[in-house]
């Protein structure tokens, strides 16, 4: 996703939340203004705190009434309302996320991550997905007979035919993002995000994003506050106490770029987590099994 504010604002960290900057809000997709004053900027998106009340889902243009240096620049530019609540002392506290200048259509998920299964970066060159797709298939050729897979084998063959045709992986690329969000959005409806369990899935769901992050893009693993909110579907109020909690595990550090980052130890635990599923669902299927016997004697 590109960003429309200026690329000389893409390396400045976050403004403090002590830097008030105003800027005008306008609805494009129904007839509502309002000034606002940034209370928390990133190059993915803002916090705001607004005299008017937006709805999630919003798209709005964000203007500076000044030319402020802390975008390198004017800013202006296409965002979506993520959330939007009453503020204690009067206003309407909201985060928009930037936007592109034309957003695609929306794309159907894809049904396999074909960079998982070839392990390499979504940004990775042609030259080294075919690498990898050499190593792979040689080490998971049916042939070879100390680690032969045959179902693995033709996952990989098929990964490397669509991303090693240009037109195909673009394509793939629109289904692949789609697929993302829906693989990682931890909550269905408001009601799950409640209570103690609501917090575990926080949790669970922040680590195992962090985790293939850290696992698919080695050189750049972090991710934003921003990018978490949008990939798991929970507002940034809900996530603030989890990424705390994380952190005091040692699970995750926050980098100078404001960026987070899993550990070591949150690997670790992600994994554990991971096994944990895998045993559970092996439990069910075990019972499911049983049940079926049982009933055909």
């Amino acid at each position: 996703m590109t960003n429309p504010v200026p690329d000389e604002r893409r390396g400045h960290a976050r403004l403090p939340r002590t830097q008030r900057l105003e800027v005008k809000l306008t609805c494009t997709n129904r007839p509502l203004q309002a000034s606002a004053l940034v209370t928390d900027a990133h190059e993915s998106g803002l916090g705001a705190l607004a005299q008017a009340s937006f709805q999630p889902g919003d798209v709005v243009m964000v203007e500076s009434c000044t030319a402020d240096g802390a975008f390198g620049g004017q800013l202006r530019a296409r965002g979506a309302v993520r959330w939007c609540r009453s503020a204690p002392g009067g206003g309407y506290r909201l985060g928009i996320r930037f936007l592109p200048a034309e957003t695609p259509p929306e794309a159907a998920p894809a049904t396999a991550d074909y960079y998982e299964i070839l392990q390499v970066n979504p940004k990775a060159s042609p030259e080294t997905i075919h690498r990898v797709y050499r190593l792979l298939a040689q080490q998971f050729h049916p042939d070879n007979q100390e680690t032969g897979d045959e179902r693995l084998f033709r996952q990989i063959v098929e990964a490397y035919r669509v991303l090693s045709d240009p037109e195909q992986r673009a394509a793939y690329d629109l289904s692949h993002a789609a697929m993302l969000h829906a693989r990682w959005r931890v909550f269905q409806s408001p009601k799950a995000a409640l209570g103690p369990e609501g917090e575990k899935r926080r949790r669970h769901g922040v680590l195992r994003a962090l985790y293939a992050k850290r696992q698919q893009d080695p050189h750049a693993p972090g991710v934003t506050i921003f990018e978490l909110e949008d990939l798991l579907g929970i507002p940034r109020d809900h996530l603030e106490f989890t990424l705390w909690y994380l952190k005091e595990r040692g699970l995750l550090i926050r980098g100078d770029n404001n960026r987070f980052q899993i550990t070591a130890a949150g690997v670790d635990y992600a994994e554990e987590l991971e096994e944990r599923d895998n045993s559970r669902s092996r439990r069910a299927d075990d019972h499911l099994l049983s049940a079926g016997r049982a009933s055909a004697d």
